[in-house]
């Protein structure tokens, strides 16, 4: 085989066509409404409720309430994308002197659908380095609107100036993951091959960074489509 072009159909990381609605809840975040955050004593260091005070980029702010639309960049469909070049995500910038070990919890609401997901990454950045303190699909609530209260979330955090971040990356993460696997699996098959590899993710989770360290080639538009009979 010289030529392979592999497509992104269906995958449920990506939910591009919106297939299966419920795959939502992997590629956005759930509505955030607060956060509050304890010290290793028990005391309360944070606690931040509702917009304004939660920072940005965001994706949208309902009823100055919550935020919601927290995840992935989309190339093909922006008016339908949460805002920032790759994407949004809750940025709480932390006390400089605040370190050792916390503990989190992160009032939300899951759904399953455009905008409202389960999946949550929380993460301390500090320059250029980035730790992630959960990773995960958090518990179901009744609705997008039924916010609870999350399992309690350990940080370690550094001295020094840090950002508390909440976001959904995993579109984009595991989209590379996938065609990284993709293309050690044809190496491993006959390393003396050279298959040109061609991507085609419509351009979703911006390619142009990372493509080149996976495939040959990539789509970076959506697909090409004729309408019959219209002008």
């Amino acid at each position: 085989m010289d030529f392979i072009k592999v497509d992104n159909c269906y995958y449920l990381w990506d939910n591009a066509t919106f297939s299966d609605k419920e795959n939502a809840r992997y590629t956005y975040a759930p509505n955030i409404r607060g956060i509050k955050l304890y010290d290793a004593a028990g005391n309360i260091c944070l606690s931040v409720t509702a917009p304004p005070y939660l920072t940005g980029p965001v994706g949208k702010v309902v009823n100055d309430s919550y935020v919601t639309g927290i995840g992935t960049f989309d190339g093909t469909g922006p008016d339908h994308s949460p805002v920032g070049i790759l994407s949004s995500e809750l940025q709480i910038p932390l006390d400089k002197d605040l370190s050792g070990a916390c503990i989190l919890e992160v009032e939300y609401a899951t759904g399953k659908e455009e905008g409202c997901g389960q999946w949550l990454q929380v993460a301390v950045s500090a320059g250029q380095n980035k730790t992630y303190a959960y990773d995960d699909l958090l518990p179901e609530t009744n609705s997008a609107e039924s916010f609870t209260w999350s399992m309690p979330i350990t940080l370690n955090l550094r001295a020094g100036a840090k950002t508390l971040r909440l976001m959904n990356h995993r579109r984009q993460e595991n989209t590379l993951c996938s065609y990284a696997a993709l293309l050690e699996g044809l190496q491993e098959a006959d390393p003396e091959n050279k298959v040109l590899l061609s991507l085609c993710e419509w351009g979703k989770t911006q390619p142009q960074n990372w493509g080149y360290k996976v495939g040959c080639s990539w789509r970076i538009l959506n697909d090409i489509t004729f309408q019959v009979g219209s002008d």
